[in-house]
Formats: C-alpha cells, structure tokens, sequence
C-alpha cells in the first residue's frame, strides 16, 4: 500500500461507494527534506558548535 507506519493516510469515497486509501503527500517543509539526500556522516555536537563559532567570526 505504500503506507509507513504513523504516516497520514486520505481515504477518499469513489462514486460507487468504494473506499480507496493512500498515502497522505508530504507538504511544506517535510515534502522538501524528504527529497533530500542523508548527509554522508552525522555531525557531532563537537562539529556543531565550530562550525557556529566559525560563522558568528566569518571563518569558513
């Protein structure tokens, strides 16, 4: 069916009183990241809080 689970799902009523089911289709912001690839390495806390630092200085 194409459903995972805790997805929103629609369930639309057809014209001869069938009921069809399906996958809700992402909007805003989830529709956007779910398009995005997974970064290559998780960042640690450590790597976060440099890069931070580095762009409140203007350092790359």
């Amino acid at each position: 069916m194409g459903i995972a689970p805790g997805q929103q799902v629609e369930i639309h009523k057809q014209a001869n009183g069938v009921l069809t089911l399906q996958a809700k289709a992402p909007e805003g912001l989830e529709a956007f990241a779910g398009c995005l690839p997974p970064p290559p390495k998780a960042l640690s806390v450590d790597d976060m809080d440099a890069i931070i630092a580095n762009g409140w200085t203007g350092q790359s």
